[in-house]
């Protein structure tokens, strides 16, 4: 009956004072309806009849409040249950004179109930309008009219009048204690919330202290990757120089021995040492970052990639395919295109590391052409890449190989596709599915 419905706790707080007071008024209404009428009954008078009439209006209003503020209407109640004790001790001063005890205290009671359910603006109104009240009264009693009924003042006090100002004395005090009952527990919520608060930060500053030391430690360690990979990078460009003057030679002396014999066999040591020859000129391209621009085929560079991984493919049992148009060809930088594939290729091989069982074990690259753009999709049936970490595979350093990876091959390539390409790259992917790249660049001729 009591309970508050309102979810904000200081709607709660008003809703339930005002409500506690529509219930005590309807109840100390009723009682006091029932003494008037016994009252009435052992001696009928004019005046009795007047008040039993203004306590039956006054108690259907407080039962009219009570639903109100049951159905979260708590403001407007509070303002009803207001303007109705002020009626009620208008009516009384008017009606038994304005010195009548009872209404002064009904006054202050409204003005005390005001200002804890409406708020100090709605006292200071209310303030008003009883001096207003008080001021009129006394005027039109002091010149005759009106005739307010002074017989209560002829009588001797009874137990009745101490029990009545004791219970509007009892119900400012009950408004005042409600009152700072509500305020006192929140002020012990706000405490409660503060220390939570001040634990909650203490414990993020903590929180973020680690991560931030956890963050540096982790930029000191990807600074000495990158620091070694620049050093490899240094070395590596002088190593293949010096590589490619004596794979030269030695390509030089095998041709001219094949000019005078004909031997298969030194056919293929002739081709296995020019292909040494083109890879180490490419590798030394990519790490000097030549963007030489050269008009080659997609599918006679990708076969290549796929040769020279060949071998990596059979240590995983993967079988390698290559399907489209062989004339497709375009400008651009080959060396570019060869590391994208590459990249592709490798990482589509290893996808399948760690499978004992996989339904097909295979990585097709498929070359398409409308004349205008190329699209190439590297496709495997592997391990597949999980959903949250499709957003950051290209990030530096971000890699799935469990501390096999470098974390800097996709994000290269898509340097390429993008920049030197002019491109667009695409992934889609499934765990235990499998993995499709997809590249897309303009085709530009020769």
């Amino acid at each position: 009956m009591l309970a508050p419905v309102s979810k904000d706790e200081d709607s709660r707080r008003q809703e339930f004072i005002t409500t506690l007071l529509s219930l005590g008024s309807l109840c100390l209404g009723l009682v006091a309806l029932l003494n008037v009428i016994n009252n009435y009954f052992n001696n009928p008078t004019p005046e009795r009849v007047r008040t039993i009439t203004l306590l039956c209006f006054s108690s259907l209003g407080f039962l009219v409040l009570y639903r109100l503020s049951r159905r979260a209407h708590y403001r407007l109640a509070a303002a009803i249950l207001v303007s109705l004790f002020f009626l009620l001790g208008t009516f009384a001063l008017y009606v038994w004179s304005i010195s009548l005890p009872a209404g002064l205290i009904t006054y202050a009671l409204v003005i005390i109930m005001s200002g804890i359910m409406l708020g100090s603006r709605a006292s200071l109104l209310v303030t008003l309008g009883c001096w207003v009240s008080l001021l009129t009264i006394g005027y039109l009693q002091q010149h005759g009219i009106g005739h307010p009924t002074r017989v209560w003042a002829l009588n001797l006090p009874t137990v009745s009048d101490g029990i009545g100002f004791a219970v509007e004395l009892s119900i400012i005090a009950t408004v005042s204690w409600l009152s700072n009952r509500e305020l006192e527990r929140s002020l012990k919520r706000a405490r409660r919330s503060e220390a939570a608060l001040k634990k909650e930060r203490d414990q993020l500053e903590v929180t973020v202290e680690k991560r931030t030391n956890a963050l540096r430690q982790a930029q000191v360690e990807n600074m000495l990757e990158v620091s070694r990979f620049a050093e490899w990078g240094r070395l590596a460009s002088g190593i293949f120089h010096d590589l490619v003057n004596p794979l030269t030679a030695v390509s030089l002396n095998l041709e001219q021995l094949g000019s005078a014999e004909d031997s298969e066999t030194l056919r293929r040591a002739i081709e296995g040492t020019k292909t040494m020859e083109r890879f180490l000129v490419s590798a030394r391209k990519q790490i000097r970052d030549q963007k030489e621009l050269t008009s080659f085929s997609l599918i006679a560079e990708t076969q290549e990639v796929l040769n020279i991984l060949s071998h990596k493919a059979a240590k995983f049992q993967v079988k390698l395919t290559l399907e489209g148009n062989p004339d497709i060809k375009t400008t651009a930088s080959a060396v570019g295109f060869y590391q994208v594939l590459s990249n592709l290729v490798s990482n589509a091989i290893e996808a399948y590391d760690g499978m004992d069982k996989a339904d097909r074990r295979e990585v097709v690259v498929r070359i398409a052409g409308t004349g205008q753009e190329a699209t190439i999709s590297v496709q495997d049936w592997g391990k597949g890449i999980k959903t949250e970490d499709l957003a950051h595979i290209f990030d530096l350093f971000f890699s799935t190989k469990a501390g096999k990876g470098t974390g800097i091959g996709l994000l290269t390539t898509k340097e390429v596709v993008t920049r030197q390409l002019g491109g667009t790259i695409a992934v889609e992917s499934e765990v235990g599915k499998g993995t499709v790249f997809t590249v897309k660049f303009p085709l530009i001729p020769a």
